[in-house]
């Protein structure tokens, strides 16, 4: 008969775990701190998505505007009446000026951003920085009117 050995292992010396202490309680008030601080921060991450998105999409459909009205500018094999090179014009104009005042608010969002991290007073830059977004806004929209208007009059009364 086989005698059962039994391996013996050995137990590696393993050091004294240290007692770590709980971390102090907090008061209600500085819950309440903590709260209002993450809400805030959330509420100013999102109005900079927000803001940054809207104006990423009008400076990127801008820049293509531009390219667009001045290859129908510059492309026309058809006999085309005298205004419709203006339209085509000023909209390439509005389209450049609307992606100018973009890149003029990407550049003011950096500074808005310091303000409101330094907590400085940042009411007049905001007003600014919402004034130039509705301007961009503004020779956005005017731009893609007078491109369709110089699409459809050139189409019509192309010759």
């Amino acid at each position: 008969m086989r005698a059962k050995i039994t391996p013996k292992f050995r137990r590696p010396a393993v050091p004294p775990a240290t007692f770590v202490p709980p971390p102090p309680a907090l008061s209600g008030q500085e819950k309440l701190v903590i709260r209002q601080t993450a809400y805030v921060e959330a509420l100013h991450q999102g109005w900079f998505a927000t803001a940054l998105e809207q104006t990423k999409s009008v400076f990127t459909l801008a820049s293509a505007g531009v390219g667009l009205a001045l290859t129908l500018l510059f492309s026309a094999n058809k006999e085309i009446r005298t205004w419709i090179p203006g339209w085509l014009l000023a909209s390439a104009i509005l389209f450049g000026l609307a992606t100018a005042a973009c890149i003029w608010v990407f550049h003011a969002n950096g500074k808005l951003a310091l303000k409101l991290i330094c907590e400085e007073d940042h009411q007049a830059a905001n007003g600014l920085v919402q004034r130039m977004h509705l301007v961009s806004l503004i020779c956005f929209f005017l731009g893609i009117a007078f491109l369709l208007a110089a699409g459809l009059a050139f189409i019509l009364f192309g010759k």
